[in-house]
């Protein structure tokens, strides 16, 4: 242990420290994404000098072994225990970095975590460093160690879970959608009539009934709709005569007009319409990838409003950050496939030279022509050895560094424009001038034949006539909102890993 220095220090800025002068064995453990402990058994004579420190550097050939802080002391008798964990420099990290201006993709990675696989870890090293390492492939040659495996303490095996050779996963997502807009209706009133324009002997009641900004359309004189009157205009423009109408000597002719119009009319809509879409997509390896088991994915994004780029969506999978976030979880799942594929892993003890040193679970490994990442390395250092051992984890299938799935491409929702035919189904007229003259006149005939009519009466009964046969219009209108939720569904997609595409 000549070579083992452990120096105690009261804090961590500190440059002057105490030097352990009894250690007996030090014990380090690192594990892949998690931070180095080391334990240290010293004579619990020193106890009284060391209780009150907070910081322990080991050096081992006069560098910086081990920086860690002390989480526990414990005597046990004549021997003192001593457990350290890493030391790591503030909460700085590769994958901890945050964007503040990040773009939508990222906000939705930060939101939905675990939603990603991690094709990097966090490793943390015994000098209280903080580094990403790949785990799908290594960044730099990986370290030869052969001849340093200990004869007899190799063991290979793997792994009980069989790897993933196919993915069928369900994606769901929610969102209200904003449905607006305005058609006119004005030509297609005035078609109903037959000289193409708005007409009525009863001038007054047209007027008073006609349509007001704001208005409700309503069906059957009775339901409201999601319809209202947008625009509203009726205008006259022309007034011609009928022949005058004869009762009898004692009446005066009854002199009747045709009031002409023109109009303005558009009709708008303004809901929210609740929408869910799924799509189902299909994720394979490549011919080269032995066959595993299948993995059911049913994902609900639930509500995904944040994401929708225009208030009228009705499609999010469709839209440049659905299709987006779509593509971040499919290449996420095969990652996940691909580490499913990391299925080999082998124990082994070594031989402790120069070239591992500084070994730790951010590196690879090569052994008898394979790669291994290093996921665990456990070290006893006392005067008599020096013991390393190692686990480390490869793939069972080739994997290239830059393996995955490619963009899929959806075309993206084409936005339809509504026309009046979209919207009215029908417009119905009753009793435009001609008619009211015409059922005026067979009016006043049957009245006439029956003696029922007369100087003293003939107003009434004409007004009275004509109050039952007003000038009407009726706008049918098509529902735009038929349920309340409207579902939709992507044409399922397939895709591949490596050189695949789309089909």
């Amino acid at each position: 242990m000549s070579n083992t220095i452990c120096i105690f220090k009261m804090s961590d800025s500190s440059n002057s420290g105490v030097e352990a002068k009894t250690v007996n064995n030090i014990y380090l453990l690192e594990q892949e994404g998690e931070y180095p402990k080391t334990l240290i058994r010293m004579n619990s004579s020193e106890y009284q000098t060391l209780k009150s420190f907070e910081f322990c550097d080991i050096m081992r050939d006069q560098k910086l072994f081990f920086k860690g802080k002390i989480c526990n002391l414990t005597l046990m008798g004549e021997i003192m225990e001593i457990e350290l964990t890493s030391d790591i420099k503030g909460d700085f990290c590769p994958e901890k970095i945050r964007r503040e201006s990040a773009d939508i993709l990222e906000k939705f990675k930060e939101e939905n975590p675990e939603l990603f696989t991690k094709i990097s870890t966090e490793e943390f090293l015994r000098t209280g460093e903080c580094v990403s390492a790949k785990i799908k492939a290594p960044e730099t040659s990986p370290i030869e160690i052969d001849d340093n495996v200990v004869k007899g303490t190799l063991v290979s095996k793997k792994s009980l879970d069989e790897p993933i050779s196919e993915v069928n996963l369900s994606l769901k997502a929610a969102w209200i959608s904003k449905r607006q807009g305005m058609v006119p209706i004005s030509t297609k009133i005035e078609k109903r009539f037959k000289m193409s324009r708005i007409n009525t002997i009863t001038p007054k009641k047209l007027e008073s009934s006609w349509p007001e900004f704001g208005d409700r359309i309503h069906s059957n004189g009775t339901t409201a709709t999601k319809y209202m009157i947008a625009s509203s205009r009726l205008k006259k423009s022309n007034i011609q005569t009928f022949p005058s109408i004869v009762i009898d000597d004692s009446i005066p002719k009854l002199r009747v007009n045709k009031h002409i119009y023109e109009n303005r009319l558009l009709i708008s809509w303004d809901f929210e319409q609740y929408m869910n879409e799924s799509v189902a997509v299909r994720i394979l390896p490549d011919a080269n990838i032995p066959q595993g088991r299948k993995k059911i994915l049913n994902i609900n994004l639930r509500n995904v409003q944040e994401y929708i780029e225009k208030p009228n969506s009705t499609s999010f999978f469709r839209s440049e950050n659905g299709v987006a976030i779509l593509n971040a979880i499919v290449k996420s799942i095969g990652d996940f496939m691909v580490l499913s594929w990391r299925n080999i892993e082998i124990f082994c003890e070594l031989i402790e030279d120069e070239t591992l040193a500084n070994l730790s679970c951010k590196d690879w490994v090569k052994l008898q022509g394979k790669i291994y990442k290093v996921t665990k390395i456990e070290r006893e250092i006392s005067s008599r050895k020096n013991l390393m051992k190692i686990k480390a984890r490869a793939f069972s299938a080739d994997i290239l560094p830059n393996q995955g799935i490619p963009d899929i491409v959806i075309p993206k929702e084409k936005t339809k424009v509504l026309t009046p035919e979209d919207v009215v189904e029908d417009i119905l007229v009753s009793n435009e001038a001609d008619v009211q003259y015409e059922k005026l006149l067979n009016f006043i005939s049957k009245l006439k034949t029956k003696n029922e009519i007369n100087k003293n009466n003939y107003k009434s009964l004409i007004n009275g006539f004509l109050n039952e046969n007003q000038t009407k219009i009726q706008i049918v209108t098509r529902p735009l909102k038929t349920e309340h939720c409207e579902k939709k569904v992507v044409e399922p997609i397939t895709v591949y890993l490596c050189n695949g595409g789309q089909k």
